[in-house]
């Protein structure tokens, strides 16, 4: 139910308003539309929208595209009632960051197979198997890739002796920083420590001790000696498979 206006006619005691009567029953209507506990998505956000979010901060507008824009703020809600889509903002905006925004289609008639975008880098649908008109929560977990996550600060892990890989260095920087002194930095194996496919791990020889890129049973590929590194150099190291690496 749409905001309902009492009337209070044109001027004082003209006649031409709502009886009391009728008018604390628009009240009373207004009031249970707000406070009520409807089942439609689409309700809901109106009435989140209209109590401020319920402590969400709400766009005035949709975004245009699911990149952001200053101001947008990780929790923050849009809702467009021509597309009955949602819009929730998963990252609070920075400089450079892009796909922030996840779409959702409220439609009724839709099928809700079709859970609409998670940003331009990576349209992935989120199978609900929900079927089209029926009533539901959405309850579904969201895979992020790397090139969506960009945002995040590259973590520095500064070593001084032989290193081997943890799973903690996902998404860092290993530095070697020896000097003089001939090192060696292992890739463990993947029954040992299971970094996810698509891993991506920076090494950089910091000191003059020369740091060679090892791995145990697993397979590192590259070209050349760049598993021999170089002061200053930055390797990245990217697992392909479960148990490949790419160094390059």
């Amino acid at each position: 139910m749409a905001k309902t206006t009492i009337g209070v006619g044109t001027t004082a005691n003209d006649g031409t308003g709502d009886q009391l009567r009728d008018a604390f029953i628009t009240t009373n209507e207004n009031i249970a539309e707000i406070y009520g506990t409807g089942d439609d998505i689409t309700e809901i956000i109106s009435i989140a929208a209209m109590n401020g979010g319920l402590g969400t901060p709400v766009r005035v507008t949709k975004p245009l595209t699911l990149a952001g824009v200053d101001g947008d703020t990780a929790g923050m809600i849009a809702f467009d009632a021509a597309t009955e889509s949602v819009y929730v903002c998963i990252v609070t905006w920075t400089d450079g960051i892009a796909d922030i925004w996840i779409q959702l289609n409220t439609d009724a008639t839709v099928d809700h197979n079709a859970i609409l975008n998670i940003g331009s880098n990576d349209h992935t649908a989120i199978d609900a198997h929900i079927a089209a008109g029926s009533m539901h929560y959405l309850q579904s977990a969201i895979s992020i890739t790397e090139s969506q996550i960009s945002d995040i600060d590259t973590a520095i892990n500064d070593q001084i002796a032989d290193y081997e890989l943890v799973l903690g260095d996902a998404r860092a920087m290993v530095r070697m920083n020896l000097t003089g002194t001939a090192n060696t930095l292992t890739i463990p194996a993947n029954s040992a420590v299971a970094f996810p496919i698509g891993t991506v791990i920076e090494i950089n020889m910091v000191g003059t001790g020369v740091t060679t890129i090892a791995i145990t049973t697993d397979t590192l590929n590259y070209a050349g000696t760049i598993n021999v590194m170089a002061q200053w150099e930055v390797v990245k190291l990217t697992k392909v498979s479960a148990t490949e690496w790419l160094a390059a």
